[in-house]
């Protein structure tokens, strides 16, 4: 679909998870990949306070899995020691289509 051919661009909260399952710094990257798995989704807001800090994606704890990563039990990784960027925040009512493909956690 190809967002920049509609007329009304929909508001970016057509896609948001309303309530979504999140992750305080200093939990466990094994507490993030189990809700991965329980939930079935590829991101976790990481919230610190009533603040978003970041977004912890799938991607960024795949090197667990790779030899890299061997020996290294995801039990002792904090979240703060993941490398994530900061979160790109736009209004609720935004227009989708400057913001889809952005890796953004969206705070209204």
């Amino acid at each position: 679909m190809d967002l920049a051919q509609h007329r009304h661009m929909p508001p970016v909260s057509t896609l948001m998870t309303p309530f979504p399952y999140f992750v305080h710094p200093d939990e466990s990257v094994a507490r993030v990949l189990a809700l991965m798995r329980e939930h079935d989704i590829r991101h976790v807001p990481v919230k610190e306070e009533d603040r978003v800090v970041g977004l912890i994606s799938e991607t960024d704890v795949r090197w667990l899995a790779s030899p890299r990563g061997a020996g290294v039990d995801p039990e002792s990784v904090r979240v703060r020691e993941v490398p994530v960027p900061p979160p790109y925040s736009v209004e609720l009512t935004a227009p989708l289509g400057r913001h889809a493909t952005s890796r953004a956690w969206v705070v209204g």
